[in-house]
């Protein structure tokens, strides 16, 4: 079996951004943290989806506007 290359290997990968300066390796505490929030988006998106429009014109949203967020990646903003 090949040995993958030292500048593939995710090991060497993972150590090389940890000695270089500027680059941040997420601990896992702050990877929880970040899928805790895609799972809040997802979640608020699919209300924002089951809203009426009077609803949602009471928050000042179209339906327009409701789609364009809901089509979005859960990673996105």
């Amino acid at each position: 079996m090949q040995k993958p290359a030292p500048e593939t290997d995710p090991m060497t990968v993972a150590i090389a951004a940890e000695t270089r300066p500027g680059i941040h390796v997420p601990s896992l505490p702050d990877i929880f943290r970040w899928l805790v929030v895609l799972q809040r988006r997802h979640r608020e998106r699919l209300q924002l989806a089951e809203m009426d429009d009077a609803a949602l014109q009471d928050l000042g949203l179209s339906r327009c506007d409701v789609m364009a967020e809901i089509r979005k990646p859960r990673w996105r903003r």
